[in-house]
């Protein structure tokens, strides 16, 4: 399988910001492997899916629309944010969606589109399942219990394809992961002491 020369580029780019944002994290730098890197990918990739604007809610609440004046107003948009506040009063919403959100970069926007073209390298008979389950582990709001049951499998079985998944891409791919320089160069500027061989 072939991906294009510049969905390369944008998947190193986004492998090199994973092991620099997992280097700054303070995750141990030399428990890194590069399938961390891909799971780092996957989550900055669900992160900005998440920031994107709700393309439904801007049709229902844009002032230019191909529905006529009257389908909906004012009054639908006070309706609709009523509801919301009653979810959150309820627990069913997060307050945290009542702040603005700040949109994605387009460069984020081409990483997570190059995140997307990294199914094909999955080794697993039932890519669906797998895919869920990354996807879902990436994104951190459900706990591997409820993933599990979405994907139809064990809770042991979806951290288990996240792990078999993520080291098959990564070794299908291992031309694109950073390389031991850029990794040096990495540790020296969020501070650890490299010792060049």
């Amino acid at each position: 399988m072939q991906l294009s020369t510049a969905t390369e580029d944008t998947l190193r780019v986004a492998f090199r910001l994973s092991m620099e944002g997992a280097i700054a994290t303070d995750q141990d730098p030399l428990s890194l492997r590069p399938a961390d890197y891909v799971f780092g990918a996957f989550k900055e990739a669900m992160e900005t899916l998440n920031k994107l604007p709700d393309r439904e809610a801007g049709w229902i609440y844009c002032t230019k629309s191909l529905w006529p004046a009257h389908a909906h107003d004012r009054e639908d948009a006070k309706e609709a944010y009523r509801a919301l506040l009653e979810r959150i009063q309820k627990g069913e919403e997060s307050p945290d969606v009542l702040l603005p959100r700040k949109l994605p970069t387009a460069k984020a926007v081409a990483r997570m589109d190059a995140c997307w073209e990294l199914w094909r390298f999955m080794k697993t008979r039932d890519r669906r399942k797998a895919w869920i389950s990354l996807c879902r582990l990436a994104e951190g709001r459900l706990p591997a219990a409820q993933i599990a049951k979405i994907a139809g499998c064990s809770r042991r079985t979806v951290y288990e394809l996240k792990d078999a998944e993520c080291a098959a891409i990564a070794k299908q791919l291992v031309h694109l992961m950073p390389t031991q320089d850029e990794v040096n160069e990495a540790l020296r500027n969020a501070g650890y002491a490299v010792v060049e061989a």
